[in-house]
């Protein structure tokens, strides 16, 4: 493996007979990447950007020009491919991204959690990020939320090697983070929410096998102590979620047979905002569960809804309160759409799609609520080969009951993993899973 070059790129002269290496590529020949990479591989920037190559075209119009497309981006060369600038890795500077939850006090202020990275924080609605702290043994991202009673206060889930997590805790102006609660190999933070009406008191939704401690988890002080709270899947189900591989490494992943490779998180676990208390947790094809005093006692709301209806990609991907209605839950699904309860679980019906037998993957769903008193709904659908789905994304001003399509067809194939609206329901961010961060406005 050492001899490998850390650019690959070879060249004949000969229509194929022979090839030789065109350049054996140093640090100081590439420019314009993101500082992390000098950290990959040994410290060596040009082995970082040539082992997540996925193309090389050659300008046809321009003598010498070259682009490649890498796991961070696109690059050009003038040179015949001698040396490398990269474009556009300001930012986020990776297009790979897990989730993102909006500030509930400060407006353009989003929180975005990414695969390979710690977490990063704009607060102009996307035009610049700043990091937050990670830790050592940790190289990854997944769920996150920002207090509501201290705009400073972050907590989120950290990602580590030997398949590793924990929960970590930064507060702006300190030094480091910390880790609050670290978790043993295999489990992994799904979701992380602050109580609705009680600041300060959080909760982590944890997957992995139960038997190893996957579950909810609560912390009253917070953040800075953890215990697992009473919620415990049906006996016949050894791990969250239940089918773990078929998930997590097939379905949802960003590559197949990776398990946990970016397939998406922070969106099966939710707060009421109109009760204290008052959670819901999702498992991808066996149900939704509620708990209405912190955890303590759990009950089934899930009946009605499809779970694996159409086959075994029908599966639960998010789930929300309304912030402007008591009692009315939304339920997202890949293949079966959005799916609502008006009466706190008890019956539900299909929102979107309304057309009969369109499929809809629901990979990121958030709710918002409008300056009437309603509730402001948009959803984004990956594309899917298990489901012959395109990407698509549709949004509602009235709570699910009409619905308009946003064209975004010139932004090709989009691999939608979350969105949020900021707290005055105006500046929208989503998050993509290769695809990169897209930034906008809606009009109400």
């Amino acid at each position: 493996m050492q001899d490998i070059p850390p650019i690959p790129l070879y060249v004949t002269d000969d229509g194929a007979e022979r090839w030789r290496l065109l350049h054996h590529h140093r640090g100081n020949d590439l420019s314009g990447f993101p500082a992390y990479m000098d950290s990959f591989n040994g410290g060596s920037r040009a082995s970082a950007a040539g082992w997540a190559i996925s193309k090389i075209i050659v300008d046809r119009f321009t003598p010498g020009r070259l682009y490649l497309c890498n796991w961070y981006g696109v690059a050009y060369s003038g040179d015949g491919g001698m040396t490398w600038r990269a474009g556009q890795f300001r930012g986020l500077e990776t297009t790979c991204m897990e989730a993102v939850v909006a500030d509930k006090l400060q407006p353009g202020k989003f929180c975005v959690t990414m695969a390979d990275h710690s977490p990063k924080v704009t607060e102009d609605g996307g035009l610049s990020f700043r990091n937050l702290p990670g830790l050592s043994g940790y190289s990854g991202s997944s769920a996150a939320v920002n207090s509501a009673a201290d705009p400073g206060l972050y907590l989120y889930g950290l990602i580590g090697h030997g398949n590793t997590a924990c929960i970590a805790v930064y507060h702006d102006g300190e030094d480091r983070a910390r880790a609050a609660l670290t978790l043993g190999p295999g489990l992994f933070v799904q979701a992380l929410r602050e109580d609705g009406n009680q600041p300060g008191t959080y909760y982590a939704y944890v997957d992995g096998a139960v038997s190893a401690g996957a579950g909810i988890y609560r912390s009253r002080d917070g953040g800075t102590s953890w215990d697992r709270t009473a919620f415990r899947p049906p006996a016949y189900v050894e791990t969250l979620p239940h089918q773990k591989r078929w998930i997590e490494a097939e379905l949802l992943s960003v590559v197949v047979y990776q398990v946990k490779n970016a397939c998406g998180s922070n969106q099966l676990m939710d707060t009421n905002p109109h009760l204290a208390g008052q959670l819901i947790a999702g498992e991808a094809t066996e149900g939704i569960w509620q708990s209405s005093d912190h955890g303590d006692t759990w009950d089934f709301i899930g009946e009605g809804l499809p779970f694996q209806l159409g086959g075994p990609a029908s599966v639960l991907s998010a789930v929300a309160y309304s912030p402007s209605c008591p009692g009315t839950i939304y339920t997202g699904f890949i293949s079966e759409g959005l799916w609502r309860s008006s009466d706190g679980g008890q019956s539900w019906h299909k929102l979107f799609p309304v057309m009969a037998g369109k499929l809809f993957n629901v990979s990121a769903l958030c709710v918002g609520r409008g300056e009437h008193g309603e509730d402001v709904l948009i959803s984004a659908s990956e594309p899917m080969v298990r489901t012959s789905t395109e990407s698509e994304m549709a949004w509602s001003r009235d709570g699910g009951d009409t619905w308009e399509e946003w064209e975004h067809a010139p932004l090709g194939a989009v691999r939608w993993k979350g969105i949020a609206l900021d707290c005055e329901v105006r500046q929208v961010l989503a998050v993509t899973c290769g695809n990169g961060a897209f930034r906008g406005t809606i009009s109400l």
